[in-house]
């Protein structure tokens, strides 16, 4: 029993070392993340320390290549650090010029406003002087049609007066 014992705990000690290592490995050791990186190198190294930890062979030359693919990796791609400076002075110069022109939108929206407000209100008038001009219009017909039947009025009172005298004469 307590061989079957020492064998599982060595066999847990040896997991453990793997692990460890593979977390130094390209991708923590993660064969997807190197695969949808298309990252081949990584693949072959990792698949390797699999197939070493299957079979139980020495790992520690791919330990040493899995570190040393590490640090060729990580001096290809630049550090991610704090933004510099001028990156800083860069955004913010980004972030004054788009509250620039939002003030500039809300600016020439009222502009647009104020104009189209004052476009309704001259057609508003407009509408309101044509309505007066027409009421006007309408009223000087109506006195010209007054004027019109009074004066035929006063023809035909003054044509039944002529006809009148001119009977009265003629019965006289």
């Amino acid at each position: 029993e307590e061989a079957d014992d020492d064998v599982d705990v060595e066999e847990v000690e040896r997991r453990k070392r793997y692990e460890r290592a593979l977390a130094k490995f390209p991708y923590q050791g993660d064969l997807g993340r190197a695969v949808r990186a298309q990252d081949r190198e990584a693949i072959r190294l990792i698949n390797r320390m699999r197939t070493a930890f299957e079979t139980r062979e020495d790992t520690a030359g791919l330990e040493e290549e899995a570190r040393a693919l590490v640090v060729r990796k990580r001096s290809e791609q630049p550090a991610v650090k704090a933004p510099s400076l001028r990156r800083r002075e860069q955004e913010e110069k980004v972030r004054k010029a788009a509250l620039l022109k939002q003030r500039e939108r809300a600016e020439a929206q009222k502009r647009a406003d104020a104009e189209a407000e004052l476009a309704a209100k001259r057609e508003a008038e407009r509408q309101e002087a044509l309505r007066e001009a027409q009421a006007r219009e309408a009223e000087e017909q109506r006195r010209a049609a007054l004027m019109a039947e009074a004066q035929a009025r006063r023809e035909a009172a003054a044509r039944e007066e002529a006809e009148r005298r001119g009977a009265a004469e003629r019965t006289a």
